[in-house]
């Protein structure tokens, strides 16, 4: 649970300095996608996050512990064991 707590932390550092949709012309279409990112997270299901995630077996994904996965199936076996330890999530930015 230390590790999905410490790796929410670090993906809601670097998603804090992201710029708000709010230029003229705008349509926010970048902070929506953002938001449904976070939603989908938040369910702790990685198969409803998995949408913008390529599928490649060549694909690596790198989190805290362990450092590298390689292709989602191996990622996604990480994140729900994980997961397991948690009752729920709520992920905001």
């Amino acid at each position: 649970m230390r590790r999905f707590v410490t790796g929410l932390a670090v993906l809601l550092a670097v998603t804090a300095g992201l710029p708000a949709a709010d230029k003229p012309g705008d349509t926010g279409e970048f902070k929506t996608m953002i938001q449904h990112y976070w939603e989908a997270w938040s369910t702790l299901n990685p198969d409803k996050a998995a949408p913008p995630y390529a599928k490649e077996a060549d694909a690596v994904f790198f989190d805290l512990a362990p450092l590298k996965y390689n292709g989602w199936e191996e990622y996604k076996t990480g994140v729900k064991q994980v997961f397991a330890s948690a009752a729920s999530a709520t992920i905001v930015h």
